[in-house]
């Protein structure tokens, strides 16, 4: 299943988030075009339960939504980026609740 997709430049990275409120951001350096039909990829983070993702710089804010209809904003640089698969850093306790959507701010 796709669950998002995002244009990206070199220096960006990629803000993964989890329905559960944990998130992970990769770089992107170093990725490259697939040319082969039904290639698998890279694994971008160990996060079982991706809700939505986004091309963002560390100065950029981001809108969650839940399920709840609870709106909270968090800097895309509070999470820490890689160049390799991460578990992710919690940035929400949503209890029963999950993210349903992100974007930009």
């Amino acid at each position: 299943m796709i669950i998002g997709a995002a244009v990206v430049s070199d220096e960006a990275t990629l803000l993964l988030m989890g329905g559960d409120g944990v998130a992970a951001r990769r770089e992107v350096v170093g990725f490259g075009a697939h040319s082969t039909a039904g290639n698998r990829g890279k694994i971008l983070t160990r996060i079982e339960n991706i809700a939505a993702v986004a091309a963002v710089d560390p100065d950029d804010e981001v809108w969650l939504l839940t399920a709840g209809g609870r709106m909270e904003l968090i800097q895309a640089g509070r999470v820490p980026a890689g160049p390799g698969a991460s578990s992710g850093k919690r940035m929400l306790n949503l209890g029963e609740d999950r993210v349903v959507a992100m974007a930009r701010a």
